[in-house]
């Protein structure tokens, strides 16, 4: 599609909203590089979807169409060969529509499909066992051409939500369906409906739209608020703009303009010879009553849209739109990408490929931290192809090469969140605690083994700190077992064995018992030794006493939060010449405020807070650095177990305390627990590192290019970061190495020797 500058500039005019869009081409993002994987797989493919089938840690591929569903096993890396598996195939039933997870809960994932010709929802039961045919299970009706899988209620079990094709099952489209379980997932008469009347019309999707911490439904210009309840009769439907009249229509719920509130994306689909917009709506504070601002990306588009995904693809900080046109649309049918060049209101078109494609899939195929683009044509006179677009976002990097060493594989419970890192032999080598262990390095390339000492404490104790207590020769470490709070000393150079030497005071115990997550060292009182900061409910630091008689620690709170116990980190944000605190407020409220304590310089307690943003639950690591190099301290969060699911940095203004503060997003991505900001690749700026608990467990870097955008650079995939992706110089030669803990995996320590 081509805009002339007279026809632009006259829908500028006319328009009430945003327009800015650069046509197709002109200077695209990043580069996909084009794959078949299957040249000749089924005569239609109408049902796609992704889930790691065989649990090996990379996401798979499943396709269905006429009689026929198989999946694809992702080989891990970009050249492998897909296999394919054929688990089921049977005479008249079409599948079409998909939803993948782990239905029964016995740790595999199952299949959602429709059945085209049948009218009713099919399960594929997961065997587990590597056999190809899995087990069929009819559900009953009616059928559903768009469904998802979702805790609603937060009982361990997924709710199915669809809503059937209008086109194809005589206008029961008109309804929204949730599917609740009962004990058995594979009987049929065990499954409750709750069913909702919404109109006229085609596709759906979830998101929380109002941020209220629950999943809500939307379709078209309207959403179901989520009441908490199963029951669709008790959920509220609101009409957020009346500037979208097409009734078929896949939606998107996401944060567009960075500004924290979650908008909402429509792309026009199943109207065949007409054309609509692609927009985004900006959502306002009060996403009931408020004006949802309209912004277009695109006009005068084809309404055969069957493809919608709304991703980080260059990894810029900004979320961009992908949008592809089914086959049967008149020709070009584009498969394009909308690259978002900051605030929704400057946009790239990049068509990918004029061929078209149809219910794409989007994942980090091969674990390098970008997203991927599966997809494959409806079907008719030429039999589909199984196409991927990987992203080449990665293929290059100033990061140098890392390699793998397992430091201990027999941690004992119970679990804790203490690492750190330090030199207690004086070798010149850093050594680590982590929980009530000391690992002793070995020198040179550090495969050797690293000498396992455990910590004094009765039962046990989280080592958290390495600090010189007592300027001696001998080590020193902060440990906790909540309550209390200990300075232990190693009785050796070699820190073979280990002392008590005080119970320096105590901090109340938070929800996680007796090992709390947030800690550092900073220097918060002028001259002396650094104090020793720490976190659970509330924030707190010790000041290092001149005479260690045990009895000489000072405790002072700089914040009384009931249920704070994350990350914090430290900075002079306001430049009057102490150190301020960064941290959340609350990690049980909704939204999850994020700001910093204003360190009042007199030694006083429960200092002043100042909010930066919010972030959806929840804020997890902090740290305080300049990340576009203008000379102010900003905030770095990530955020796990939530909607917000991320790492973001916030921008300071020129005055820290009244001036509004610029959310940007680095990166989106499910369990962020772990993260620490360091100069990885020596061009003079941060970099970030992000480390997940969970999902694929990735270890990143995200690359700072020095203007606050970064581009994400794959470590590692399938080993637990919690509470790690710490980053410290452990071999002397200069550059960082990162070191990591678990929590599900609790018994391993994992280092990263970095080899650049």
């Amino acid at each position: 599609m081509n805009f002339s500058r007279k026809s632009i500039l006259l829908s500028i005019f006319l328009l009430t909203y945003s327009i800015c869009f650069i046509p197709s081409r002109v200077g695209a993002q990043t580069s996909f590089q084009y794959n078949v994987i299957d040249s000749d797989c089924l005569p239609t493919i109408w049902a796609k979807g992704n889930g790691d089938f065989n649990g090996d840690g990379f996401t798979d591929i499943v396709i269905g169409g006429l009689g026929t569903v198989v999946w694809y096993e992702n080989p891990g890396y970009s050249s492998g060969v897909w296999e394919k598996h054929t688990i089921c195939n049977i005479t008249n039933v079409g599948f079409e529509g998909c939803a993948t997870g782990d239905i029964d809960n016995d740790g595999d994932i199952d299949i959602i499909v429709g059945g085209h010709y049948t009218h009713v929802v099919y399960c594929l039961e997961n065997p587990g066992n590597e056999q190809d045919i899995w087990i069929l299970h009819n559900l009953g009706g009616p059928m559903t051409d768009s469904s998802y899988l979702f805790d609603l209620d937060g009982d361990g079990k997924l709710e199915l939500i669809t809503r059937a094709s209008e086109l194809w099952s005589s206008g029961v489209g008109r309804d929204i369906y949730i599917w609740q379980q009962g004990n058995n997932p594979f009987d049929h008469t065990q499954w409750k409906r709750h069913r909702k009347y919404i109109g006229t019309g085609e596709h759906f999707n979830i998101g929380d739209v109002d941020q209220d911490g629950k999943t809500d439904i939307l379709f078209a210009n309207k959403w179901l608020k989520n009441n908490g309840k199963i029951s669709l009769r008790t959920w509220i439907e609101y009409t957020f703009t009346t500037l979208w009249n097409h009734d078929r229509t896949y939606p998107f719920v996401a944060d567009i303009n960075n500004d924290g509130r979650s908008d909402i994306v429509l792309t026009p689909t199943e109207r065949n010879n007409q054309t609509y917009k692609t927009a985004w709506y900006e959502a306002p504070e009060d996403r009931i009553n408020g004006f949802w601002t309209e912004h277009i990306i695109e006009n005068n588009i084809q309404c055969v849209t069957h493809a919608l995904g709304v991703y980080d693809f260059d990894n810029n900080g900004w979320l961009d739109v992908f949008t592809a046109e089914m086959e049967q649309s008149a020709d070009p049918d584009e498969v394009k990408i909308y690259y978002n060049n900051g605030g929704g209101t400057l946009w790239t078109k990049d068509v990918l490929v004029t061929t078209g494609s149809h219910w794409c899939q989007f994942f980090d195929i091969e674990g390098d931290g970008d997203i991927d683009i599966f997809g494959a044509n409806h079907g008719g006179s030429v039999t589909p192809k199984a196409e991927l677009w990987e992203n080449m976002s990665n293929a290059s990097s100033s990061i140098g090469s890392f390699s793998y060493i397992q430091l201990d594989n027999s941690r004992d419970l119970p679990r804790t969140f203490g690492i750190a890192v330090g030199d207690v032999t004086g070798d010149g080598m850093g050594d680590i605690v982590a929980g009530k262990y000391f690992y002793k390095n070995p020198g040179g390339d550090m495969t050797g083994k690293w000498q396992r000492t455990q910590l004094p404490g009765d039962p046990d104790v989280d080592a958290m700190l390495i600090v010189d207590v007592d300027n001696d020769a001998y080590g020193d470490v902060i440990a906790e077992w909540l309550p209390d709070i200990y300075w232990i000393e190693a009785s050796n150079i070699q820190g073979s064995s280990w002392t008590i030497r005080a119970k320096i005071g105590e901090i109340p115990a938070g929800p996680h018992g007796k090992s709390a997550q947030g800690y550092t060292l900073a220097q918060i009182v002028p001259g002396g030794k650094p104090e020793i900061l720490l976190s659970s409910r509330g924030v707190y630091y010790f000041e290092i006493p001149d005479f260690l008689d045990g009895s000489g620690w000072q405790r002072k709170r700089i914040v009384n939060s009931i249920n704070s116990e994350e990350g914090i980190g430290t900075g002079d944000i306001d430049g009057d010449g102490d150190i301020d605190v960064c941290g959340c407020i609350d990690k049980n409220a909704k939204p999850n405020v994020v700001g910093w304590y204003e360190n009042p310089g007199n030694g006083g307690e429960d200092w002043t807070f100042h909010q930066v943003g919010i972030l959806f639950p929840y804020a997890d690591r902090h740290y305080i650095t300049d990340i576009n190099g203008d000379g102010r301290l900003d905030i770095v969060v990530s955020a796990a177990n939530g909607t917000a699911d991320g790492v973001y940095w916030f921008e300071a203004p020129s005055n820290p305390k009244s001036g509004r503060w610029t959310k940007h997003t680095v990166i989106t991505q499910p369990f962020c627990n772990s993260m620490d900001a360091a100069d990885m690749d020596s061009d003079g700026d941060i970099d970030i590192i992000v480390g997940q608990h969970r999902d694929a467990k990735l270890l990143q870097i995200l690359v700072n290019n020095g203007s606050g955008n970064f581009t994400s650079h794959y470590i590692d995939r399938g080993k637990e970061s919690h509470l790690g992706a710490r980053v410290a110089d452990l071999d002397g030669d200069g550059d960082k190495e990162i070191i990591s803990i678990g929590y599900d995996e609790y018994q391993k320590l994992h280092l990263w020797r970095n080899d650049k």
